[in-house]
């Protein structure tokens, strides 16, 4: 409602906004719940919320920070569709946050004094009786079994990272991909067809393909509008707006001077049974020339100035006129933006009569124009500030660096796979793109955070403390994520197809990357953490168990 109030509109693409703020919410609360899980029941509450924040927070902070940024940049773009969903996707992220941070962060302790007081989970007036050394053996039993699994498959899973055939295997396979991927960015295309803007069983559609198969191929017109005309009546004046018209006619995917309409062509002659064969440019018989029957329909080309200037031939007689002429054979939006260039390098020609090309479909042609440079630069940016944010919650140059790398091998795969997807580079994917560049921060801002602030000597025990910190969330979170927006798979859109398979490809190359790629190269790679500050020295939060084994902390199983 706020953003209404700013003068936004609601459209189409906005309705997508809360599928996405769901799974970015979800994500965050997986890490909290796990961080929760992680702190010891017997603790008092504060303490168990102030682990858990401290554990947590940073790791959301940073993912929500990113997703705000690369939004926020996406607002200072020129197409209203982009910089509409921009806005609306960057309130709902500050929102997120800070529903996460100060509500999501107060019922965990409003849990943690139920499960304190020994209440009931599902009915809080109810206290529930000590219990029964039987269920705590059994529930212990249970919950010994689960960590002991986890345990023996993050075992395994560190002794994979640490092998020396692993980074061989990885340095092979993420050539082979960046290859493939480089070769898919090359290969994208700009276009937005109009069957993309309806349903797939739209009774439009097949309106739609004729449009583009029969009346796009047949051709349109082209309208050169002529702003400072100056004096006609000088000797070049008119033989150089019939060079131009020439050059329209004559260039490519023009059909010629058959499909002409130049309003000089009648006139002159008009002028010459005037003048008794002189065909010498004269402003004097405008008027009377669009008043005759025969020519009338000539006034719609040409805006006069007052009836006086005309006989006094003055050249504020004539303020502006246009003459158009046609083309075919233009089917693709490819074709079209090129001849569209084409058209306009003709006009910068001739700077001084202020030519304006003007073509039906040429608003989004100017859309589609835009659309690579703004994506180009945006992209920069948008990447540029999530380096700045890693390099200020992780000021290490190796997992600056590496983290990164990462984020530009996800976004790679990410823009490389818009080919084999069938998708091309419009607004839509341009959006999708801000949003996977956001996402892809959130799976290695998260391994790299807990990697970087391990108090551990050993690489080995640093990687599994990371590993066990934040896998498991991470690996629900991306799941559930891509288990719910799959839902969006059952409508028909291009729009929403574009977004079902964006998200799903991000969150796939992200979880990946963050949970294989990046703890092999950090193995791979050396580590010296900067010392650690007097006031991180003594905080209140000792994170990690003195030992150098971490552990994945299974949830409850008996509700107290």
């Amino acid at each position: 409602m706020q953003i209404f109030q700013l003068g936004f509109e609601f459209l189409p693409i906005i309705t997508v906004v809360p599928f996405l703020i769901i799974s970015i919410g979800v994500d965050d609360v997986f890490i909290f719940i796990h961080a929760w899980h992680r702190t010891k029941p017997s603790l008092d509450v504060k303490e168990r919320m102030a682990e858990t924040l401290a554990d947590a927070g940073p790791s959301i902070s940073i993912t929500s920070l990113t997703n705000l940024l690369s939004f926020g940049i996406g607002i200072f773009t020129p197409t209203p569709a982009i910089y509409t969903f921009c806005m609306f996707f960057s309130v709902a992220v500050i929102y997120d946050y800070l529903y996460q941070i100060y509500f999501f962060s107060a019922v965990l302790v409003l849990g943690g004094k139920r499960e304190a007081a020994n209440k009931n989970a599902y009915l809080c007036c109810v206290t529930m009786p000590k219990k029964d050394q039987n269920v705590k053996a059994k529930e212990t039993k249970f919950e010994k079994f689960v960590n002991r699994s986890l345990q023996r498959v993050l075992d395994v899973w560190i002794d994979i990272i640490m092998s020396v055939y692993s980074r061989i295997v990885l340095l092979i396979i993420m050539i082979a991909y960046w290859a493939v991927m480089a070769h898919g960015v090359m290969h994208i295309k700009v276009g937005l067809s109009s069957e993309k803007l309806f349903l797939d069983d739209s009774p439009l559609l097949p309106l739609v393909r004729l449009q583009t198969n029969v009346i796009f191929k047949e051709g349109g017109q082209v309208a050169v509008f002529v702003n400072n005309p100056g004096d006609l009546r000088r000797p070049e004046a008119v033989p150089e707006i019939m060079k131009i018209l020439h050059r329209f006619e004559t260039s490519d995917k023009m059909v010629g001077p058959a499909s002409t309409h130049m309003w000089l062509l009648p006139y002159l002659p008009y002028v010459g049974e005037q003048e008794h064969g002189s065909i010498d440019f004269k402003y004097r018989y405008l008027p009377e020339f669009f008043e005759l029957l025969e020519y009338r329909r000539w006034s719609h080309f040409v805006n006069l100035g007052r009836h006086d200037d005309c006989l006094a031939e003055r050249p504020s007689c004539l303020k502006k006129f246009v003459f158009t002429t046609g083309f075919h054979n233009a089917v693709s939006w490819t074709e079209r933006l090129n001849v569209l260039e084409l058209w306009r390098n003709i006009a910068l020609d001739y700077t001084h009569l202020n030519l304006t090309i003007y073509e039906d479909f040429s608003m989004y042609s100017d859309q589609l124009l835009i659309i690579v440079p703004v994506t180009q630069s945006t992209v920069l940016c948008a990447l540029l500030c999530m380096i700045l944010v890693l390099i200020l919650f992780t000021p290490s140059p190796i997992t600056v660096i590496t983290s990164t790398c990462a984020i530009l091998s996800i976004n790679l795969g990410v823009f490389g796979s818009l080919v084999f997807c069938n998708i091309d580079l419009d607004p839509i994917s341009m959006t999708t793109l801000l949003m996977a560049i956001g996402f892809s921060v959130d799976f290695v801002a998260h391994i790299t955070w807990h990697y970087y602030k391990g108090e551990f000597s050993s690489k080995r025990a640093r990687i599994r403390h990371a590993l066990a910190s934040i896998a498991w969330p991470m690996f629900q979170a991306g799941t559930s994520t891509m288990i719910s927006i799959l839902v969006l798979a059952l409508i028909h859109a291009y729009m929403v197809q574009v977004f079902v398979k964006v998200v799903i490809l991000v969150i796939g190359l992200g979880m990946v990357h963050g949970l294989f790629v990046l703890p092999i190269v950090f193995a791979a790679l050396p580590f010296n953490k900067p010392p650690m500050s007097a006031l991180e020295k003594s905080g209140p939060l000792p994170l990690t168990p003195k030992s150098t084994r971490s552990s994945i902390a299974a949830p409850h199983t008996i509700s107290r």
